[in-house]
């Protein structure tokens, strides 16, 4: 879930065969996100992800965003 709280369900996909986005020559998850599910608004300056690795472990990440009409 991404978005403003973090509890939106706003994921669209993510890339099934991953991408190396870092070129670090380990394959990572991209995830793709509908931009009006997560709910933000003009002003807001943070994102939450909560979600869950494969082994169940809870994950959490917040991080700046900007927002502009």
């Amino acid at each position: 879930m991404f978005g403003r709280t973090g509890n939106e369900h706003s994921l669209a996909f993510c890339n099934p065969n991953g991408d190396d986005v870092n070129r670090d020559g380990f394959l990572d998850l991209v995830c793709h996100f509908d931009t009006e599910a997560t709910g933000f608004q003009f002003g807001d300056t943070q994102g939450i992800l909560k979600g869950q690795a494969v082994d169940h472990t809870l994950i959490n990440g917040i991080d700046s965003v900007r927002i502009i009409k």
